[in-house]
Formats: structure tokens, sequence, C-alpha cells
């Protein structure tokens, strides 16, 4: 039977969720991006624990042979961000820094940096210092439309590039 790994969780409309690299895990786990139709950047950590079949750590053998393990998840929210203007004010997409680190790198001067793009044609580099999310640098009219996608330059990291509706790049934003 199907089991749900983790609880529920009340949400705006999703757009994109990423997983941050692994450099920005923290002592409870990995940390997962979420851009939204509230206009909003948020953050968690994914808190997992392994239940292995009862009381004690030998866990129960099933008829196969194989422990009985099971593990769920709890999403904590670590920082949130409403990056989203104009009219309809959305979320629509997320980046992570690939060379971003908790501790430093990335280009957030002490922290790991997101780009995001939104319904009103904008574009923002985002620092995520301790569990605090700062606007580095935002170009509200980097797009005529509405924004659909962003991502870092692999190669370099200190860039982005995003498109909008018409297929016009709004290009490096410098994050």
């Amino acid at each position: 039977a199907f089991a749900p790994a983790a609880p529920a969780l009340d949400t705006r409309a999703i757009f994109e969720l990423k997983w941050a690299p692994a450099a920005c895990n923290t002592p409870a786990g990995p940390v997962l991006a979420q851009a939204d139709a509230g206009g909003f950047l948020t953050l968690y950590t994914v808190e997992t624990q392994a239940d292995f079949g009862g009381a004690g750590a030998e866990g129960k053998e099933e008829e196969d042979g194989v422990a009985d393990a099971s593990s769920s998840a709890t999403l904590r929210e670590m920082a949130r961000l409403q990056c989203g203007g104009g009219g309809l004010g959305m979320t629509t997409c997320v980046d992570w820094n690939p060379l971003a680190t908790l501790s430093g790198g990335g280009g957030g001067r002490g922290g790991a940096t997101l780009a995001v793009c939104g319904a009103d044609g904008g574009i923002r580099a985002i620092a995520l210092r301790e569990s605090c999310l700062e606007v580095l640098v935002e170009n509200d009219t980097a797009h005529d439309l509405e924004a659909w996608a962003v991502a870092f330059d692999l190669s370099r990291g200190d860039s982005s590039d995003s498109n909008d509706d018409d297929g016009s790049n709004g290009g490096g934003n410098g994050g």
C-alpha cells in the first residue's frame, strides 16, 4: 500500500521546485526551493526519519528476508521572500547557483544564491544568508511579458539567463 512520505503541506499553487546543490544541505537535511503562484520564493529543509520496524535497531524481517524499513519526511520552512510583482505577482521559476554553498561562494557575499523570475517579467538574484533571503539584484523590466524560465550559466555560475512568452532572452542578471 502507498503511504505518503510526508504530511500534506498547505501552500499556494507551485510552479517549480528545485533541490539545492548538495553543498547547501543543512545538518537537518537537504534544502528545497519553491516558486509559487502567490509570488513567493520559499525554502524548506527536508528532515527525514527512518523507522526500522518497531522498538530496537534490529528491524523486523519480512518474508523476503528484507528488513521492514520505512522513512518519513517533514518539510520545515527555512525562509520566505515575496519576489513576484506586477498584476499577477507570480514567481514562476527558480534556479540555484551551481557554485552555491551555505558558507560562501556562488556570488552571494557569504551565502548561496538563487535566481527567480516572475509573471511581471522581472528577474531577481537572491542570496541566502543564515535563514534569511535577501534580494541582491532586481530587474523589473527584464522582459515585456511573463518570464517562465531562468537558469544559471553552468560554466561560470556568476550570471543567469531567462526567457519569456515571446522568446526574448533577459540574459545576465549578474547573480
